[in-house]
């Protein structure tokens, strides 16, 4: 969960039915204000265990490190302060450079980051340096986003072709290549359409065989 992001009470009857299971939910608006200040981040984190009726948060993620009000290293710190007191698992940044990576964890550990990252484009260094350093990369708008999800078929034609001789979705082939291109790549998909959903799962557990996934990688 990033703060800023909100959390809504019906993800939090979800997880009370299921306390036993590890379970991740975001759910919010999709437009937020900026705001990384300790105190915000303090607030938001202790508002989302109410409304989830959790003691603890799995993952809690800063969302932007650019916040022109406040000290970066201080959101950071926070935090690890909040985590120190049992009230998060896992500390994460979302759309932060590599130098911004490296500043955090001199403060505390980073369990994982979280990006845009699609076949178009693919262009966050970000990435390999997660890879090289074992830290879960999370990318989000795995296929571009809407304005450029219908530009996979037309840009890409290997990703055309391989999804028309496997009787996939050329979507399906982007998020199969995306998990298996690296193997802390994560993409997070959105949708609003239960088909969809069941694609994409049927996607990332078939995968894609190496010579296919050097193809599109461009090696």
């Amino acid at each position: 969960m990033a703060d800023r992001q909100g959390a809504g009470r019906a993800p939090g009857r979800c997880i009370g039915l299921r306390r036993d299971q590890g379970r991740h939910f975001r759910s919010g608006p999709t437009e937020f204000p900026v705001d990384g200040s300790p105190a915000a981040l303090r607030h938001d984190c202790e508002q989302s265990l109410r409304t989830l009726g959790r003691d603890r948060l799995d993952l809690y993620q800063l969302h932007r490190a650019d916040d022109p009000s406040t000290v970066f290293e201080e959101s950071v710190g926070e935090l690890a302060a909040l985590r120190d007191e049992g009230k998060i698992r896992c500390v994460g940044l979302c759309n932060v450079t590599v130098a911004q990576l490296d500043k955090a964890r001199t403060i505390t550990v980073i369990d994982a980051v979280q990006n845009r990252y699609s076949p178009l484009p693919r262009d966050d260094e970000t990435l390999a340096h997660c890879a090289r350093e074992g830290i879960p990369y999370l990318a989000y708008s795995p296929l571009g986003g809407r304005s450029s999800a219908q530009q996979l078929e037309t840009e890409l034609p290997d990703l055309a072709r391989i999804a028309a001789e496997r009787g996939f979705t050329v979507q399906q082939v982007a998020i199969a290549w995306l998990t298996s291109f690296r193997a802390n790549l994560v993409p997070i998909v959105g949708t609003s359409r239960p088909a969809h959903l069941v694609q994409a799962v049927e996607a990332v557990a078939a995968g894609l065989p190496a010579p296919e996934v050097e193809q599109l990688s461009g090696r």
